[in-house]
């Protein structure tokens, strides 16, 4: 058995013996590819694998994982290895395995449990989530075709092991793959499966075909063994070679044994090599069907995905955001591009084209549809009840529809299990009807399939509700924050769709996929509300989380994941406009150039989601530059000061605030009298894509001080004293005898600047006159007296 097993108490992890097949001429597996033999031609067929499920019962009736765990591993199935044109076909079948044995432990008896051990597909098994021991076990390295997954993966952040990419791992086994630590990694459990023997791979892979997993683009493993650090996907220690030379193995690749956050890939040899086990052994080419659609799915029936887990099973349960449906995107011109575009406006009418991929579940070819698509609008809101924000019944208060119907387009018959993309010619309502602000407020879409074959069923109020429970329909709410076109900010709509007052909150969430910096850690997130917003929420108390004031009483700045505006009291059928700006920090830049936020409306009381707008911010890496204030500056009470920084070598906003966060001035150049002496901040923001930084200077006052004396020596009875007196309530000058100690004082009027003291009655001698202002000696000099 291939085993990824460990205990709760992190024991070591092992793996069992195989018995695998004999290689030819010494060649350690019969399916083994190298370099040599690698071309393109390996991917031009596709090969459909059945599978079983089996979920686990203890005699008490309790169900290891709940039935949707089986979609949601088919889908990471189907992600991970459907690039590689290796599919995967279940019928929708579960079986239960009952047993108390089963249910408390990863027993591998259980692949030759009656009536569960197929031959024509491979039979996965699900234990609970607190077993003793967590992992998943294969049934051999190309032999057997079982697997099981249960327990919980311990290391941070814990998860349960059905809900990470350690199918795949398994399924690699099945498929030919070693451990990329096979032969590397010195430990008997893992290379005694290897009847022909074992071997060390080096560091820089010179014997990579023959020795360790004997796959010679995967780097030399020595077992990482889950020392990864899960942001970075790092490996955080090291080991070397006989040679001495460091090992630089991937954290990436699903064979090793890795974070379950950073598993997302094959190396093209080990896609070879599954390929090529499939193509060279009889056991797996009993397990190849004709093609992977499911024999249970009614002919016609089409779906457009809600994400890429979706396989079109209803309801869908593997889809975390409703309305974020890559099927569905926009382009401002018919280019035939496959990335989402902001839709533009065009004062000529020429169109933007919405783009709908459908797809075919079903094993036989649809029928061509007259009418089968069609498409809703809707100005982007966080709550969009259907069907009157989207058919044009509601309007703004100068009368222009918040929705509409575009026209509905015909759709083509769809080969069985196949796709086309439809496409759907949209010309842009003027955004200055909708809104005075330069800030974008884009457009949400659903589109929907109705055809003889796969009637499109009754609609619901919730769409977030509606698009799960149909897979006739998608959603699409995103807004595309693309820094480099100058544009920092994009606006949505909040609103309360109900003829009652109702209490909401505003989720803001971080991609829960996504890695390395969150965007409020790499940018200031300002989430700005407008007037009416602000009044629903100081009528509920202004309650938030996560979120620092700022100066404008409006407008707070995201500090962590999770933050809410919170207890959002709306009047019936009200509605606001919620603003979000984000201003990446030239210090805080990485090389990450894409964030995800998604913005979440929900019912106070129920907790359900109203719906929600998604924002992907994207930016270029860019060269740096720093703000810089200048010096630091002293003055006299007299005087003023021109802060003049150093600007940067690109178009720039200076702009200058006061200690309290007000803004003082816009411009390169501030100048300060005694009277504003303070420390101030210079915030530069780049125009081209708002970039910041900030730097501070501080303007002080100068110290009073005694400036000349004269003359010196004093060859008459008088000394002249000029000095300089700086917000002062008090002064004096103080002569002290060196020799004697005696002191004499001569009070000063604070508004005055130079002084004459007779000296008719000093003796000759040395002296010391100091300035003394508010009780504190400020400077002195010496002078004789002859």
């Amino acid at each position: 058995m291939m085993l990824l097993l460990t205990s709760n108490a992190f024991a070591q992890i092992t793996c069992g013996e195989v018995t695998t097949n004999e290689g030819n001429n010494g060649d350690p597996i019969t399916y083994r590819t190298t370099s040599s033999q690698s071309n393109q031609s390996y991917l031009q067929n596709s090969y459909c694998i059945k599978v079983y499920f089996h979920i686990v019962k203890n005699t008490d009736g309790d169900q290891a994982q709940p039935d949707s765990k089986a979609s949601l591993l088919m889908n990471q199935l189907e992600i991970d290895y459907s690039p590689h044109n290796i599919y995967f076909e279940w019928d929708g079948t579960i079986d239960y395995v009952v047993g108390d044995a089963y249910y408390n432990n990863l027993d591998i008896s259980i692949f030759s449990h009656g009536g569960f051990d197929h031959s024509d597909g491979v039979d996965i098994f699900l234990f609970p989530d607190d077993t003793t021991d967590w992992g998943g076990i294969a049934s051999g390295v190309g032999v057997g075709s079982a697997l099981l997954l249960g327990g919980e993966y311990q290391d941070d952040p814990s998860q349960p092991v059905v809900d990470t990419p350690f199918i795949s791992h398994e399924m690699g086994h099945i498929l030919g793959l070693w451990h990329t630590f096979h032969g590397t990694w010195l430990n008997n459990d893992e290379n005694g499966g290897d009847p022909n023997g074992t071997c060390q791979e080096y560091a820089d892979g010179s014997n990579g075909d023959t020795c360790g997993d004997y796959i010679e683009d995967t780097p030399a493993d020595p077992n990482i063994n889950f020392e990864i650090n899960p942001d970075t996907c790092e490996w955080t220690l090291s080991n070397t070679d006989g040679n001495g030379d460091p090992y630089m193995p991937s954290t990436n690749n699903y064979m090793a044994y890795t974070h379950p956050e950073c598993m997302d890939s094959f190396t093209p040899l080990q896609v070879q090599t599954m390929r090529s086990a499939i193509d060279t052994l009889p056991h797996l080419q009993n397990l190849l069907v004709d093609n992977c659609c499911a024999t249970a799915v009614p002919d016609g029936d089409l779906y457009i995905k809600d994400s890429v887990e979706d396989n079109g099973l209803e309801p869908n349960t593997v889809t975390e955001h409703m309305w974020l449906s890559k099927d569905i995107w926009i382009r401002n011109v018919d280019d035939d591009g496959i990335t989402h575009q902001n839709p533009e406006y065009n004062a000529n009418g020429t169109p933007n084209y919405i783009y709908v991929r459908v797809i075919n579940r079903s094993c036989d070819n649809s029928e061509a549809t007259e009418d089968g698509l069609t498409v809703n609008w809707a100005k982007a809101n966080t709550s969009l009840t259907y069907p009157q924000y989207w058919d044009g019944t509601l309007t703004n208060g100068g009368g222009y529809p918040l929705g509409g119907v575009l026209t509905t387009v015909d759709l083509p018959s769809i080969p069985a299990n196949d796709e086309v993309i439809v496409k759907v010619p949209w010309v842009i309502p003027n955004p200055d009807n909708y809104s005075d602000s330069d800030n974008p407020w884009h457009f949400c879409l659903i589109a929907a399939i109705d055809t003889d074959e796969d009637p499109l069923p009754m609609h619901t109020p919730n769409p977030n509700v509606m698009v799960g429970n149909q897979n006739n329909r998608a959603w699409k709410n995103l807004t595309v924050v693309d820094l480099k076109s100058g544009f920092t900010k994009a606006s949505v709509m909040v609103a309360n769709p109900k003829n009652s007052q109702r209490t909401f909150s505003l989720e803001f969430l971080v991609e829960s996929t996504e890695q390395g910096k969150a965007v409020y850690n790499e940018a200031e997130v300002n989430v700005t509300m407008d007037d009416t917003l602000y009044d629903i929420w100081e009528r509920g108390g202004k309650q938030k989380a996560s979120f620092l004031a700022t100066k404008d009483k409006k407008t707070r700045r995201m500090q962590a994941d999770g933050a809410i505006l919170d207890n959002l009291v709306f009047n019936a059928n009200e509605r606001a406009l919620l603003t979000l700006d984000f201003n990446m920090l030239i210090k805080e830049q990485t090389p990450k150039n894409k964030y995800t936020l998604h913005v979440i409306q929900k019912d106070k009381i129920t907790g359900e989601v109203m719906g929600g707008e998604t924002f992907e911010v994207y930016k270029e890496i860019r060269d740096s530059f720093a703000a810089v204030a200048g010096n630091d500056a002293a003055i006299d009470t007299d005087q003023t000061v021109t802060l003049s920084p150093e600007q940067i070598n690109e178009a720039a906003t200076y702009n200058w605030y006061d200690p309290q966060g007000n803004l003082i001035h816009q411009g390169t150049n501030l100048t300060v009298t005694a009277a504003m002496a303070k420390t101030y901040t210079l915030e530069v923001i780049a125009d081209a894509d708002g970039f910041k930084d900030y730097d501070e200077v501080e303007v002080s006052i100068k110290p009073s001080r005694i400036l000349t004396i004269s003359p010196n020596p004093v060859t008459q009875n008088e000394v002249h004293v000029n000095y300089k007196l700086n917000n002062v309530t008090s002064a004096y000058l103080m002569i002290v005898d060196q020799n004697s100690g005696v002191s004499q004082n001569y009070i000063l009027d604070p508004t005055t600047s130079a002084a004459t003291i007779t000296l008719d009655n000093y003796t000759s001698g040395l002296y010391t006159i100091a300035l003394v202002c508010d009780s504190e000696i400020m400077n002195a000099y010496n002078f004789i007296k002859q």
